[in-house]
């Protein structure tokens, strides 16, 4: 129960003033969807005559806003996507990038699979969502990034586990001889 101000009122049970089986108080009153924005909703003519009319004479932020030819080109490269997200931050992912794309880089990764035979070396599930883990880092052993004995077949799960016990730095060929058997006691 409400009182006058709308407020709800403690201790009354609205549900015990009804009857068992009537229609309760508040079926049917509600309006489904009345926010300003209705889907499949199209306004007439004349609402998008009055609209356009009530934005005419509206100046945009941008007007009268003078550009250099650098923030031109800045904005141009942005448009196109050529600017990393971390533009500050040393541009390492174009590095990362090369290497991940490259064709040398997809041999390991297919010669890593073939010779694990598709199987996930932690878990022994075969198939699905297949990660080859460098055993060790793939940042701090550089000449070793396409090395294939450097990498090992792991399904997703397994990899996310082992990151998020070990870290994703300086991990070694120790540390996932102990995960694996510590995942398969």
């Amino acid at each position: 129960m409400r009182n006058n101000k709308g407020q709800f009122i403690k201790g009354n049970k609205s549900g015990k003033q009804f009857k068992i089986g009537s229609i309760p108080f508040n079926k049917n009153t509600h309006i489904i969807n009345s926010g300003s924005f209705k889907k499949g909703y199209k306004h007439s003519k004349e609402i998008l005559q009055k609209i356009s009319k009530s934005l005419k004479g509206r100046v945009s932020p941008r007007k009268g806003v003078i550009l250099s030819n650098e923030q031109k080109n800045k904005m141009k490269f942005f448009e196109k996507g050529m600017i990393p997200w971390n533009k500050g931050l040393g541009n390492k992912t174009p590095l990362r990038k090369k290497i991940y794309f490259s064709e040398e880089y997809k041999f390991f990764r297919k010669s890593c699979f073939e010779r694990d035979n598709f199987t996930c070396q932690v878990c022994k599930i075969s198939g699905g969502l297949l990660r080859v883990h460098h055993i060790n880092n793939f940042a701090d052993f550089p000449e070793l990034r396409t090395i294939i004995d450097n990498g090992i077949t792991i399904c997703d799960t397994c990899h996310r586990k082992f990151h998020k016990k070990y870290g994703q730095r300086n991990n070694t060929r120790s540390q996932i001889e102990e995960f694996i058997v510590g995942q398969n006691n």
